[in-house]
């Protein structure tokens, strides 16, 4: 018995693993938790470093936007 799909020539194999069966509902919406947690955390790191320092992060952002303009 060949493991082959006939037309795409991709190998077939029988998992367990189903399509988004880690994921999260949060909000009405389905998100993978590792993914989505690490970018909230980066997002809130962002938002509460510029509120208690913000001529650093004034600064921080001009560098970073003239090295995007470049």
């Amino acid at each position: 018995m060949s493991n082959k799909v006939p037309d795409s020539g991709r190998a077939e194999y029988n998992t367990s693993y189903k399509v988004g069966q880690d994921n999260v509902q949060f909000l009405g919406l389905d998100v993978l938790n590792p993914v989505f947690s690490t970018s909230a955390l980066i997002i809130f790191a962002f938002i509460i470093g510029s509120i208690l320092f913000p001529a650093d992060a004034r600064c921080y952002f001009i560098r970073r936007q003239k090295l995007v303009d470049q």
